[in-house]
Parts: C-alpha cells; sequence; structure tokens
C-alpha cells in the first residue's frame, strides 16, 4: 500500500534590528487581542501590528524586561519602573507609571522581570518583591527571601525561593509546597499542566518533576 506523510508548513519570517530599529537583546514578548506583537527590548518597547515595527521609549529611558498585555493596556517592568502604555483616541501611545502608587513602598534597586496577570490582579516580580496592583492600588506579598520567577500554570500561581523550595500564592499569601526543599540546589525554569491535578516541574539541573499537586 502507499502512505502518504502530510506536512504542515509554517511560513517564518525573520526581523534583524535594523528592521525593528531597536537594541541587541529581547526579554519578553506578548500578543494583545488584535494579534499585535510588543517585545521588551533593551532599548525600550517594541510593537508590531504585522506590517511596521514602532519604538516606544521609557521616560527614564531604562531596559524593559518584561511585557504583558491586559484589555487595552500592556504593562511593562523595567528597573525601579512599572506602568502601561495605551493609545489615546488618535492611536498615540500614552505612558503611565504606576510608581506614584507605592506610597510608603521602598524599592531596592528592583529589577521587575515577571508581570503575570491572574483573576483580578496585575503582579509586578522582581528577585526582591512582588506588587498586586487591583488597577487602584498596590499591596506588597510578603515574601521568604529573595526569590525567582513567578510562574503561572492551571490557574494557579508559584514561585522558587532562591536556594530554597516551592511556595504558591493563596490569597495574597505564599504558602510552602511540602516536600519542595529539593529544589533548593537548583532553579526552577517552568511549571506546566498535564491536567487539572498534576503538573511538570523544570528546573536548570535536576531535570523534570512530575507533581501531583498535593
Amino acid at each position: 500500500g502507499y502512505t502518504s506523510n502530510s506536512q504542515n508548513i509554517v511560513h517564518i519570517t525573520n526581523y534583524n534590528k535594523n528592521e525593528y530599529n531597536g537594541g541587541n537583546q529581547n526579554w519578553d514578548i506578548t500578543l494583545d487581542r488584535k494579534g499585535n506583537v510588543y517585545i521588551a527590548n533593551n532599548n525600550g518597547l517594541l510593537a508590531f501590528d504585522g506590517a511596521k515595527w514602532q519604538l516606544l521609549k521609557l521616560p527614564v529611558n531604562t531596559i524593559i524586561r518584561s511585557v504583558t498585555s491586559d484589555n487595552n493596556r500592556i504593562y511593562i517592568g523595567s528597573f525601579e519602573e512599572f506602568g502601561y502604555w495605551e493609545a489615546d483616541s488618535t492611536k498615540e501611545w500614552k505612558y503611565t507609571s504606576l510608581i506614584p502608587l507605592l506610597g510608603d513602598i521602598k524599592l531596592h534597586n528592583d529589577e521587575f522581570w515577571k508581570i503575570v496577570k491572574h483573576k483580578d490582579y496585575i503582579y509586578f516580580q522582581s528577585f526582591g518583591t512582588i506588587l498586586a496592583y487591583n488597577y487602584k492600588t498596590i499591596k506588597p506579598i510578603k515574601i521568604p527571601g529573595s526569590i525567582l520567577f513567578l510562574l503561572e500554570s492551571n490557574d494557579r500561581l508559584f514561585v522558587q525561593q532562591i536556594n530554597g523550595g516551592l511556595y504558591e500564592l493563596v490569597d495574597h499569601n505564599l504558602v510552602f509546597v511540602p516536600e519542595s526543599k529539593i529544589f533548593q540546589d537548583t532553579e526552577i525554569k517552568a511549571i506546566t499542566s498535564l491536567n487539572s491535578n498534576e503538573f511538570l516541574i523544570g528546573t536548570s539541573s535536576k531535570g523534570v518533576y512530575k507533581y501531583d499537586g498535593n
């Protein structure tokens, strides 16, 4: 008999930095509801609508490390700076810093590497802090010490203490995941769900673990 192996052909377009007019390094990427692409770049926020590139620069002109789309806002994280871009009625981009909402909360050389939209909050995370923003106010989350990246999987949020175990963010409290001290000599890089109760936890040097949610 004759068997035909069909292949999906994926078209890939490469863009060099002379085309997008940004810096050498890209740190994070997100899509909005319309499919526009936004990239956290050394020189600012790159916006791409499929036809043309636009570079949006922060007033403080620092490297953008993280980016997340939420409705009409594009949230970014940088060095001691985070906020959002939003297009006005003339489709001009306007940046709003959320730093004024911090009040008495002090930053200590914080670089915001991760932004996660989870339920009714936007979480901004550095190695030294997690800040919860409810579109009106900002509240700090108490952390056990320096932390790695805030990771979302199956509608749950996890973060690892540096050289320590894994914690889950539950009602704005970090709850230690039992038996997770096995990760203290490695770094958790990714968590993905197999089903509603099982997760795969990928580490930097100890392989992949299967976790049953308990």
